[in-house]
């Protein structure tokens, strides 16, 4: 379990620079936009790989029995939706603030209420604590908008871009229903 928690460290470790603007742009800088860049990626590869081979190596300790995996089928449509619609201008990244990270927990949660064993709790939980956190320090980060930008006033989207969001994640989560035993050794619908 020592690499999945060194794993989730370094990851989330270089995904809160964005948390402390100051830090970011320091290092940015020093460093320049690019080298950052790509220091950035290159840390966030190796957390993830460190995270995939911990959870491969880590033992099964339950801590609790999980009920069926409904749920998690159900909350990774909406979850897949809202991680696809932050990539492009469309309706539901207008309304929902920060897509991603809304998708991230969504995935989060719904991973935590069917898997029971530690080093799972461990890895969706911290997804969701740093997807709360996001959201949490984004909102205090927001620079103050002016009188006139409600989100009526935000320019609307053409609603095929809304639509697109929707076929896409519904694709990918087909494809990840279909194809979750093999990736991950779970079969989503038992």
């Amino acid at each position: 379990m020592t690499w999945l928690i060194i794993g989730i460290a370094v990851f989330f470790g270089v995904h809160l620079l964005p948390a402390n603007p100051s830090l970011r742009e320091k290092l940015v800088r020093d460093l320049g936009a690019t080298p950052y860049k790509i220091a950035f990626a290159a840390l966030s590869f190796i957390g993830v790989a460190m995270m995939v081979v911990g959870m491969g190596a880590a033992p099964y300790t339950a801590v609790w029995q999980p009920p069926a995996a409904t749920a998690t089928a159900v909350l990774m449509a909406p979850a897949l939706i809202l991680l696809v619609a932050m990539n492009f201008d469309n309706n539901i990244k207008r309304i929902v603030r920060h897509p991603m990270m809304w998708g991230v927990l969504l995935w989060a949660a719904s991973h935590l209420l069917v898997n029971g064993a530690a080093a799972a709790m461990i890895l969706f939980g911290s997804f969701a604590v740093y997807a709360l956190f996001h959201l949490c320090s984004a909102r205090q980060r927001a620079a103050p908008k002016p009188p006139d930008s409600s989100t009526a006033a935000i320019k609307k989207a053409p609603i095929k871009r809304d639509v697109l969001a929707g076929v896409i994640g519904l694709i990918a989560y087909a494809l990840l229903v279909a194809f979750h035993d093999t990736l991950f050794g779970v079969a989503v619908f038992f």
